[in-house]
């Protein structure tokens, strides 16, 4: 916790490296200003003449870009961050990822640096495979290795407590999970990042459930391959690599063959089966259309016309949640999202370096995305009444 020097020292603030830094983090004028809560004709004075100001203000400012007021003692604007591949099909720069999208996987990027410098167990966990292996075959094999049969996510009461279920399976590698509200303009419904021997995938959190389980698999995917990065799981190349890999493990061909088959799927009735199908593989119905197509049960005109629908049916909902939004002030704990965006597997290993004095309050308060000290002793009972509430066995488990 930063506590000002006594006296009248002032610091400059250098209309460089203040603009370098905004940019950096793809930060709009009108937000930064909105942040400090000043006009954006005051912001933009602040980017185009020097002016000095209080210790206080400058830390002010700087710590709405995440920073301490020390960044204006340097001489020059600190480096743009490299958060490395980038696997968007459409305008692959850095600089396209909204300031929403780019804090996410900057503070992601963060924690998982953390977690490989500081974790005790080093073990590679995570399977690697070939990028030339059939996508199929590579989602048969991940399910042998982590033991999950093809008809697991049927067992699910639904797709909540079937992304629960992957998430814990997925947490025993020692890939993370977490969810941020990503940008809408980006494009991004996921994105992933690997380090030596851990890995994160953070989700958006504005997704339904099954979205979410879609994109975790196909975020999966790229860290199985080692490929990980920003995507928006489009068609071309190492996405559509990952979309079938997502969509095998999800809808596994033996289960789905025996599906179809039992229900006759053709063009009239697809519009039905796939409904059925979809809710008893916890899947997107156009998940599923998809494979109908894949597998020649469906012709492309039948899949046209119902994906045509589906996606009208996903604005629709969309619209209306927006607009139910509009006006209203939700109530949301802080702890609740801060813990979202953390991800069980990594939040339960910054605790365990914290209570085994690994790391300092201090520190645990810079990882843990607080600003202030006390809050994490106050988090940390939070965490753990949640443990007591749910009990050792948590997990998510199938029905028989």
């Amino acid at each position: 916790m930063y506590n000002e020097p006594k006296g009248t020292m002032n610091i400059t603030i250098k209309p460089s490296i203040l603009k370098a830094t905004r940019q950096h983090r793809n930060m709009p004028e009108d937000v930064a200003a909105s942040k400090l809560k000043i006009s954006i004709d005051d912001y933009q004075a602040y980017e185009s003449h020097e002016r000095e100001v209080t210790v206080s203000e400058a830390n002010r400012i700087a710590s709405i870009y995440k920073r301490n007021w020390t960044l204006f003692l340097l001489k020059d604007a600190p480096a743009r961050p490299n958060f490395g591949q980038d696997n968007r099909t459409a305008n692959n720069q850095k600089t396209a990822l909204g300031y929403l999208t780019f804090e996410a996987v900057e503070e992601a990027k963060y924690t998982l640096d953390f977690i490989v410098s500081s974790s005790e167990d080093t073990t590679n966990k995570i399977p690697q495979f070939d990028r030339a292996t059939d996508p199929e075959l590579m989602a048969e094999e991940f399910r042998e290795k982590v033991n999950v049969p093809a008809d697991t996510n049927e067992k699910m009461p639904n797709a909540a407590i079937a992304l629960s279920f992957w998430i814990e399976r997925l947490g025993e590698l020692g890939i993370n999970v977490s969810s941020y509200k990503l940008g809408e303009d980006d494009k991004v419904r996921a994105f992933s990042l690997f380090n030596k021997f851990k890995a994160t995938i953070v989700l958006n959190s504005e997704e339904t459930d099954k979205g979410k389980l879609f994109s975790l698999m196909h975020e999966l995917g790229h860290i199985l391959i080692r490929n990980t990065g920003v995507c928006d799981l489009s068609r071309d190349n190492v996405e559509s690599f990952c979309n079938k890999f997502a969509s095998h493990v999800l809808i596994p061909t033996s289960r789905f063959i025996e599906l179809v088959e039992k229900k006759g799927v053709n063009n009239d009735n697809a519009d039905e089966t796939s409904t059925s199908i979809s809710r008893s593989l916890k899947v997107s119905k156009l998940a599923v259309l998809t494979r109908m197509l894949e597998n020649d049960f469906i012709n492309s005109k039948c899949y046209d016309t119902l994906s045509a629908e589906e996606y009208k049916i996903f604005n629709i909902r969309k619209q209306q949640i927006q607009k139910g939004r509009e006006g209203k002030k939700p109530v949301i704990n802080p702890y609740v999202v801060r813990k979202a965006r953390i991800g069980n597997l990594f939040l339960n290993e910054i605790f365990d370096a914290y209570h085994q004095t690994r790391i300092t309050p201090y520190e645990a308060t810079r990882y843990l995305g607080f600003k202030n000290a006390s809050i994490v002793g106050k988090f940390d009972q939070w965490v753990g009444s949640l443990k007591d509430k749910n009990g050792p066995a948590s997990r998510p488990t199938p029905r028989s």
